[in-house]
């Protein structure tokens, strides 16, 4: 009996609880996968029932299963993003001008929001890698053009722009 109680917490078996599906398009879904959590305003109101690729390719779309009980914000879109560094992913409904800065694709006239993905850590650290080779190379440049002689011509540019204005 505990094994199964506890097996069914673990689920977050919805006893009573209806359920309603609701579906998402994503330009891609980073780690997602069936059984992630669904989160609205922090708190767990359900589960990704299905993740499949639309037919023409361009496109992925996601069915979430959320409590029928939980009303949705007035313009909803769903970000996906890391849960924990461990590696577990979520999606969370959002009201989509909480996030201007992400290009949630357009909800569309059935109803199916548009989501956006965030990176996760080790794209982050690729993008932070590629921005220190830039900052080495940009450095190697400055280090190149600003040698010891530029600064002596420099300092006597501007003796010369003092001489020519006290004149």
């Amino acid at each position: 009996a505990v094994s199964i109680i506890g097996t069914l917490w673990l689920q977050d078996a919805t006893f009573g609880r209806g359920s309603r599906p609701v579906e998402a398009l994503f330009l891609e879904v980073g780690q997602l996968m069936n059984g992630n959590s669904v989160k609205f305003r922090g708190v767990t109101i359900g589960r990704v029932e299905r993740i499949s690729v639309e037919p023409s390719g361009g496109a992925v779309r996601v069915t979430l299963s959320i409590r029928e009980d939980v009303s949705l914000p007035e313009n909803p879109a769903v970000l996906l993003a890391p849960e924990s560094m461990f590696g577990d992913w979520q999606a969370e409904i959002v009201p989509r001008e909480a996030y201007p800065q992400f290009g949630f694709l357009a909800t569309s006239p059935d109803g199916t929001l548009g989501g956006y993905t965030l990176p996760d850590i080790s794209r982050l650290t690729a993008a932070a890698d590629q921005i220190s080779k830039n900052v080495g190379i940009i450095s190697a440049r400055v280090e190149e053009a600003f040698t010891e002689e530029t600064a002596h011509n420099i300092a006597l540019a501007i003796d010369n722009i003092q001489d020519v204005s006290e004149r």
